[in-house]
């Protein structure tokens, strides 16, 4: 047995199952009709579902259809339009996913142009809502201004209780006082020119309730006009008259002050008022001039 050699007689199959035998031989497994059919009419429908995402796309995207062209600023009262406008014309040239401009109404990003506008001004209520096809609608409840505050080059309001509520773009001047949203507010400039942010305490409220009754007293006591105030080493509190001399008060008490005032510029100072350095109102008791 050993060395004998067993011979497998049965019968191999070697055919490729991906080709079939024909009459001419071997060839590849053709699709039928039917298959062919459908595929042609499934690349149809891929290609006009396509070819309508990118319209789509473009009609809602691109098109100028839903370009922003009108804003709507509501309930402005001292705040200047043009200042609100500004902050979103500038977000407008804005991209949002790096590909869309914001100037699309459906891309216009609401929450960024409230925090922008909330970093300026320290307001009461702010909304912004879309209108389609291209309406931006703003709506905005102020805190009402009652002094411009100037420090570090820059102008702010005041609310009644000494809190920065706003930027001032610009003070009034001869030629703006028409139009200004700072117009006929007293001014305090603050000599230590410290820098201040929106929302925050820079006056006592004892302090801005006087200064607005002596702003609009004065002239109806005494004939005198306030130009400005200045704050000297946050402490000391001047009001300038336009005659170029300054005026020293109390937080308190304006009336009894003012008739002390009329009285010392009557009887005591008459023509000497051209000469006149300041007049101190602050002691109850006496009045100091100089």
């Amino acid at each position: 047995m050993a060395g004998r050699r067993f011979l497998d007689f049965h019968k191999k199959n070697y055919r490729n199952p991906f080709f079939r035998r024909s009459k001419r031989g071997f060839h590849f497994f053709k699709k039928s009709r039917k298959e062919k059919l459908y595929l042609w009419r499934r690349r149809v429908v891929l290609f006009f579902i396509l070819i309508t995402a990118v319209g789509w796309v473009w009609l809602f995207f691109y098109s100028p259809y839903f370009k922003i062209e009108k804003i709507e600023i509501l309930g402005l009262e001292q705040i200047d339009k043009n200042e609100i406008k500004a902050i979103v014309d500038s977000q407008l040239f804005n991209r949002r996913f790096l590909i869309f401009r914001q100037s699309n109404i459906f891309i216009f990003d609401e929450k960024s142009l409230s925090k922008n506008i909330n970093a300026k001004y320290f307001l009461n209520n702010l909304a912004i809502n879309k209108d389609l096809p291209s309406t931006l609608i703003i709506q905005i409840k102020e805190k009402t201004s009652k002094l411009i505050w100037v420090t570090n080059n820059k102008n702010y309001y005041l609310d009644l209780s000494g809190t920065v509520i706003g930027e001032v773009a610009a003070l009034p001047t001869a030629e703006t006082e028409g139009v200004s949203s700072a117009k006929n507010l007293p001014i305090i400039y603050d000599e230590s020119n410290k820098e201040v942010n929106i929302g925050e305490k820079v006056l006592e409220e004892s302090r801005v309730l006087a200064v607005i009754e002596l702003t609009e007293r004065i002239l109806q006591f005494t004939g005198v006009e306030i130009d400005f105030y200045k704050l000297i080493n946050g402490i000391e509190l001047r009001a300038i008259t336009k005659e170029g001399w300054y005026i020293l008060f109390a937080d308190d008490n304006i009336e009894n002050q003012l008739k002390k005032l009329d009285l010392i510029l009557k009887e005591k100072i008459k023509e000497k008022r051209k000469n006149l350095e300041y007049i101190d109102l602050r002691f109850e008791d006496r009045v100091y001039y100089k």
